[in-house]
């Protein structure tokens, strides 16, 4: 991997937002029905003239094709998305294999229920999507997709789509949001209207009791040397490697867990939590026989030290898993290396100060703006190892305090199709499905990985990754065509106050010093 200072290319790019997934070479299909929706007209203030933010469509999916999204709020429960796709073009759309009904269901639902659940709203504090109502059978309050196949092709009567999604709505000081959809890029800073959009028909929540916001959890993970902090809504959990802290099959602290513990303690301290939890784990090898009750004494070692150093009151709780919770694959070394810790949890809803999310300070100054950066490195293609592609930033911007989303362009100047190697990863950051995820940010804190989606429900199943999937409908995300450019995105974990990072792109380069703007 090389790494380098940020090259300020010829010409500066116009900021822009990447797209989800790649253009299949299928030929498109021939229909596209018109599309309804039901449900009742709701009373309410008359909305003021409808402001609509528009974005070009996934190129690899709906080429020459655009999304209009707008938010109203109805009241302080809820609010109405309203999204159209329009064909501008001389295709079919989507010119894959897919019907646009699979490109407006949410991932995790998948099409089955021909629903438009494929929108959702990032919380001010990026930790949480809000996604559409949903009741018993997973019925939403959003419009059907039955006959959401195809958009026919500009000049025909058929080339436009239009549905809505009923969303809880977002604190009454919000105004401004970052919606996420499956058929475009993501939009930013989308008007929070106030009113009904005027003439919807649609369920308003107090018209179907059974139904619920559907709320998925964001983990954000940073990893360096000596420790991995994930932190979601719940908790920041400080994972230490018992590699350091304890000799092999001992539960006395090493000489070098003392200048760790000593810089976790401060952090204790400043979150003013009255309570922390302190956990061990093993990996699988071995028997649990032994693993728990040493994973037990580890805890409460790391407890006893950590009483020493803080000052003030805390209540500990430990407990010692053995292998029962891993948070890496222990199918390879490096996976079980990272399951054999100490976690030391502190309690989101409990911290009362500034900068306690386990991430250490901000990396501040000017940087080189993303859009005036461009580099050439390899493909990483395993069966063309010799080519190589051009990168672009696009833009990175904070749109949280804890949250920044990054763009790029990838082309492809070679003859030949290829592969680009963003899909590979560490094993412990291993998602639901594949996607562009070998795309970080690199500070003094360590190593930020894209932001880790999970399931609704909590039903166990693995995350997703809030970035361009490469896997269903965006198979061919990462296979680029002679000459052709695909946009890509990534949500990434930042401290808040952090002005400026490097960006590791898988093996391809390292760029130093980009400024994230505010």
């Amino acid at each position: 991997m090389r790494s380098h200072k940020a090259v300020v290319g010829p010409t500066v790019l116009a900021c822009g937002l990447a797209c989800l997934v790649v253009l299949s070479a299928c030929s498109p299909p021939s229909e596209a029905p018109d599309q309804t929706s039901e449900g009742r007209v709701q009373e309410g203030p008359s909305a003021p003239p409808e402001t609509v933010d528009s974005r070009a469509t996934n190129f690899w999916t709906l080429p020459e094709g655009r999304a209009e999204v707008s938010l109203h709020r109805v009241d302080d429960e809820h609010m109405v998305a309203l999204m159209s796709l329009t064909n501008e073009g001389d295709w079919e759309l989507p010119v894959n294999m897919e019907s646009l009904s699979t490109l407006l269901a949410d991932e995790y639902l998948g099409d089955e229920e021909k629903i438009f659940t494929g929108i959702a709203w990032l919380s001010p504090d990026g930790r949480e999507l809000y996604k559409p109502y949903l009741g018993e059978d997973n019925t939403c309050l959003c419009s059907d997709t039955d006959d959401a196949l195809y958009l026919k092709p500009a000049d025909s009567g058929d080339h436009t789509w239009e549905g809505h999604a009923v969303l809880q709505a977002p604190p009454a000081d919000v105004e401004e949001l970052t919606v996420v959809t499956r058929v475009a890029p993501p939009f930013v800073d989308v008007p929070v209207q106030q009113g009904v959009p005027e003439g919807l028909d649609y369920t308003a929540p107090e018209n179907a009791p059974d139904a619920d916001p559907q709320v998925a959890e964001l983990e954000s993970v940073t990893d360096s040397d000596e420790e991995t902090v994930i932190e979601n809504s719940d908790s920041t959990d400080i994972n230490l490697s018992t590699d350091v802290l304890f000799e092999v099959d001992e539960s006395d602290l090493t000489g070098e867990a003392d200048a760790l513990l000593d810089s976790i303690a401060t952090r204790i301290e400043d979150s003013g939590v009255p309570e922390i939890t302190v956990e061990g784990h093993a990996d699988n090898t071995g028997s649990d026989e032994i693993n728990e009750p040493l994973s037990q004494e580890r805890a409460d070692s790391v407890r006893d030290r950590l009483e020493e150093l803080v000052d003030t009151d805390i209540e500990y709780t430990t407990e010692g898993h053995g292998s029962q919770k891993p948070i890496a694959d222990n199918d390879n070394e490096e996976g079980r290396a990272l399951n054999r810790r100490v976690t030391i949890s502190i309690p989101t809803d409990m911290i009362t100060e500034n900068n306690t999310s386990g991430e250490g300070a901000p990396d501040q100054g000017e940087g080189t703006p993303a859009s005036e950066v461009s580099f050439t490195g390899p493909a990483d293609d395993p069966d063309l190892p010799e080519l190589e592609v051009e990168v672009d930033l696009t833009d990175l911007r904070a749109v949280t305090d804890s949250t920044a989303l990054l763009t790029y362009r990838v082309s492809n100047p070679n003859e030949e199709s290829l592969m680009v190697g963003l899909d590979m990863g560490k094993g412990w950051m291993a998602f639901r499905s594949h996607s562009a995820h070998d795309v970080n940010l690199e500070n003094s804190n360590g190593t930020a990985y894209p932001l880790r989606v999970e399931a609704p429900d909590g039903d166990g199943k693995r995350p997703t990754c809030l970035c361009t999937s490469t896997s269903g409908s965006d198979l061919s995300a990462l296979i680029i065509d002679p000459g052709d450019t695909h946009e890509y995105y990534s949500f990434l974990p930042i401290t808040p106050g952090s002005t400026v990072t490097d960006i590791s792109f898988g093996d391809i380069e390292t760029v130093e010093d980009i400024a994230i703007q505010q």
